[in-house]
């Protein structure tokens, strides 16, 4: 699968039958609850960012440290009114991990943006809520503004990996971002997304 053609495309299949001929810039680990993320240590780019869910992420995190990538976290919290997933409280947050190999880009100027923020130093903890009603509203979809913020790892123009797309809010930031952007999910969930607004031109393929 190429980057080439449409910026942003949407695969129905499981990521494992997708062969990337480019490397991905940055790649989002969002898989589905209890999944095994040895099962992922092959996937490689400059940026993997990991949410922290799961059997075995510290373990695939050291694996990945021991190949050379650096790392640190963010805090996503999630406030006490707010949505997340079915086998969390509510009032709880979410760790993401950020590996990174090579150069360590950041760019603060848009992640202070995003954030709404001013200063010289993104925080290390955020706090985006999430909506609980209207057209914005999923039950289990992040925020944009977290895909937003992670897109600072990386350039303008990116080539962006998501193997568990879900409802594409992750290709929603990319298509602000500029970024290319291939995304996978093994069902149509992505086509629930309302904002018909920002996925005119996606490509999307039954693989």
């Amino acid at each position: 699968m190429k980057y080439e053609g449409a910026n942003i495309k949407i695969i129905k299949s499981d990521y494992r039958l997708i062969a990337l001929e480019e490397n991905p810039d940055l790649i989002f680990l969002d898989p589905p609850f209890d999944y095994d993320y040895l099962e992922l240590i092959k996937l490689n780019a400059n940026v993997i960012c990991v949410f922290s869910r799961g059997k075995a992420v510290f373990e695939y995190l050291v694996k990945k440290i021991n190949e050379g990538y650096g790392y640190h976290c963010v805090v996503n919290l999630t406030p006490a009114n707010g949505v997340n997933a079915p086998t969390m409280p509510s009032n709880t947050f979410e760790i993401i991990h950020i590996l990174r190999k090579g150069n360590c880009y950041f760019d603060h100027d848009y992640a202070l943006r995003i954030l709404e923020k001013k200063g010289k130093k993104a925080p290390g903890v955020l706090n985006f809520g999430r909506p609980t009603s209207g057209k914005e509203f999923y039950k289990y979809a992040k925020p944009l503004a977290v895909y937003l913020y992670l897109l600072s790892y990386v350039p303008k123009g990116s080539k962006i990996f998501d193997p568990f797309c879900g409802i594409a809010i992750s290709a929603e930031a990319c298509k602000i971002r500029e970024c290319k952007y291939i995304g996978c999910d093994i069902s149509d969930i992505a086509k629930k997304n309302n904002r018909k607004d920002l996925f005119a031109d996606v490509e999307y393929i039954n693989f």
